[in-house]
């Protein structure tokens, strides 16, 4: 296979409602979006989601990355092997651009897979996508009217699981937990503090006070602050899951003898990509670590989808997902058909994929509308 063309494009979709957590709100995608096109006419579609608070990307440094390497991802890059190859002698370059390599890496998973007739599952030799995927809620923070509104669709919907940004106002943080326990008593809750608190002590404070069926906690601490985190799991017999604390393998590589006090957040976009995120996946599962498949606040149906390839290979180790809210978030998508949990949270992929398609089997339409930049690289 050749690629003929790169082509980038920046994407702004309005919400339906703003999302709020403590690092940031949000009421429009901020997306990349990478559309590689064959010698033979075939066409792969990539995405990624670039967070300054995450990696310390931003649209800009996506283009600028583009720009520099598309030359050579074209020239070198014919088949699955070259891409592998690629990922793994660009590990550093890849570590600082994560979210701009994660939208070529996926065009060119993408069209790979459509030039062998195969899905991208078996073009990577892992098991074909088939079945159900349970989504957890995840609760933002906010107006406490619309944050009630959104607990409330919620458990209309059926949903058990539930991720809850807080503010570290514990009146606040406390209305959302008391609604979600009178609504849905099971529920299991984990708490996400978006490296919240710059001390243990003040963490210990704020979890002394509040009552909830508490599973596990995100990024309560500073990023890094590992033994902290520990301090605090240690504590109140919870577990800690590693996300912007965990963006590559080696994180996870000096975790093996904690295992029962971390779980790792694997975003796709995030981690640079899925042959990357695969790996990681397949180290922790070697060392006991848990898995949850995250999500970054604006997705499309391309991550959403990248995602399950991962939650497929390692069921047996994820336990939760985030994500797959289509358009219950986004005023559109650019599928066809969005990728979207319905009742009880679940996505039943033989309603949404197209098993007469092959490569990531989306039907992507880019609304003009919604495409702010385009660039030829």
């Amino acid at each position: 296979m050749k690629i003929k063309t790169l082509t980038c494009r920046f994407l702004e979709i309005p919400f339906k409602m703003s999302f709020k957590h403590h690092s940031a709100e949000r009421n429009i995608t901020q997306t990349l979006i990478v559309v590689a096109e064959s010698a033979s006419g075939m066409i792969g579609v990539g995405e990624g989601c670039p967070r300054e608070y995450v990696t310390g990307e931003n649209l800009k440094s996506c283009q600028v990355f583009l720009k520099t390497y598309s030359n050579d991802v074209k020239k070198n890059i014919n088949s699955i092997d070259d891409l592998k190859s690629w990922v793994e002698q660009h590990r550093v370059l890849i570590d600082n651009n994560p979210a701009a390599w994660c939208a070529v890496e996926l065009a060119l998973l993408d069209i790979l897979a459509k030039e062998e007739k195969v899905t991208v599952e078996q073009l990577l030799c892992h098991p074909t996508v088939s079945g159900s995927y349970g989504y957890s809620a995840v609760v933002g923070d906010g107006n406490s009217d619309k944050v009630a509104m959104q607990i409330r669709r919620y458990a209309e919907l059926g949903f058990k699981d539930f991720k809850i940004k807080i503010s570290g106002d514990i009146k606040h943080d406390s209305e959302k937990f008391r609604l979600i326990k009178d609504l849905v008593p099971t529920a299991r809750c984990r708490l996400d503090g978006n490296n919240i608190w710059q001390s243990v002590a003040q963490g210990i404070s704020y979890l002394e006070a509040i009552e909830i069926n508490l599973f596990a906690i995100e990024e309560p601490l500073q990023v890094m602050d590992f033994t902290g985190m520990e301090e605090l799991a240690r504590s109140f017999d919870v577990r800690i899951i590693l996300d912007e604390s965990a963006t590559n393998v080696k994180h996870v590589d000096g975790l093996k003898n904690r295992s029962d006090i971390y779980i790792v957040n694997i975003r796709i976009s995030k981690m640079g990509g899925l042959l990357r995120s695969l790996h990681l996946a397949e180290v922790a599962m070697g060392s006991g670590i848990p898995l949850v498949i995250g999500a970054h606040v604006g997705e499309t149906s391309i991550l959403t989808r990248a995602g399950i390839t991962v939650s497929s290979a390692y069921s047996q180790h994820v336990t939760a997902m985030e994500g797959a809210f289509g358009t219950y978030l986004l005023e559109s998508d650019i599928v066809n058909n969005s990728l979207q949990f319905g009742a009880a949270g679940l996505l039943n992929c033989e309603n949404f994929l197209n098993k007469d398609h092959h490569g990531f089997q989306l039907e992507v339409c880019l609304p003009s509308g919604s495409v702010n930049q385009i660039f030829a690289l």
